[in-house]
């Protein structure tokens, strides 16, 4: 009887992102314990309940079948529909014509390559949490991820508008670094797409009230004076005055703290 190995499939490169196809690469064990092996046949569906067939009576249902010599043990398949998810099983063949049962069957989604138009809101404070941020492109996925790097994080991703749009609910750490943060979108099989300065996070007007009196004003700049210069590193360097959160306290943190001067609480 004929026996079969083991499948597997991962993304084949850059997909035609402007048809909405992708590529896949599917590759196989090759069978060493058939001696009169004569190839492989590939089954491509999207439709699961096709492998629970029988080989003979799959092949008419299939997307598509491939028959490859003895010496091929993988094979690109183009032209996929990137919004579905693609199913793959092999068989091998002898020089009878028999054909084996299928092997396991994976399973994967074509990489297309996502496109970011545009990113709103683009500004957030520190400590803000929820905020919901449009992202307007193209060849977005129900699978698509986001990130914003390290103090940003996606709470939860909104796909209903794909491929055009995604939603993402933000939250922005109370130490988040306030600078501005690239966002890449990536699709399954690490095709992405990347967006510099896309959300620009500003320091929380509540950090400049150091002493906690719910007014910004001398107590809080003696505050800063003596950690006034310092690093990360210094006894005297304190996050509590590094406003923009660099590892430094240095001018630019004076002229955050200054542009808060005089302010009255409640502070978010």
């Amino acid at each position: 009887m004929l026996s079969f190995a083991c499948l597997f499939v991962c993304a084949a490169g850059p997909a035609r992102a402007q048809s909405s196809l992708g590529s896949l690469e599917v590759a196989w064990n090759p069978n060493v314990t058939d001696p009169d092996l004569a190839g492989y046949r590939l089954y491509v569906d999207d439709d699961p309940t096709t492998f629970t067939l029988a080989p003979g009576a799959a092949k008419p249902l299939a997307f598509k079948t491939f028959d490859v010599g003895t010496g091929v043990v993988d094979q690109i398949v183009s032209n996929l529909d990137s919004t579905k998810v693609w199913f793959f099983g092999v068989t091998s063949l002898d020089v009878s014509g028999n054909e084996s049962g299928f092997s396991n069957v994976v399973s994967a989604q074509p990489s297309v390559t996502p496109t970011i138009r545009t990113v709103t809101p683009s500004t957030a404070l520190q400590g803000q949490a929820g905020i919901n941020v449009t992202i307007t492109g193209a060849n977005f996925v129900a699978t698509s991820t986001v990130s914003f790097g390290t103090g940003v994080t996606v709470g939860t991703l909104t796909t209903t508008g794909i491929p055009t749009t995604l939603v993402a609910t933000v939250n922005v750490a109370p130490l988040a670094q306030a600078r501005q943060y690239a966002l890449t979108v990536t699709n399954p099989g690490g095709s992405s797409a990347a967006k510099a300065n896309a959300l620009t996070v500003g320091v929380r007007p509540g950090r400049a009230d150091v002493d906690g009196s719910n007014r910004i004003d001398g107590g809080d700049f003696l505050s800063m004076l003596l950690g006034f210069p310092s690093s990360v590193g210094d006894a005297h360097y304190n996050t509590n005055i590094d406003m923009d959160l660099d590892g430094s306290v240095d001018g630019a943190d004076l002229a955050i703290f200054f542009s808060f001067f005089g302010m009255v609480g409640p502070f978010p």
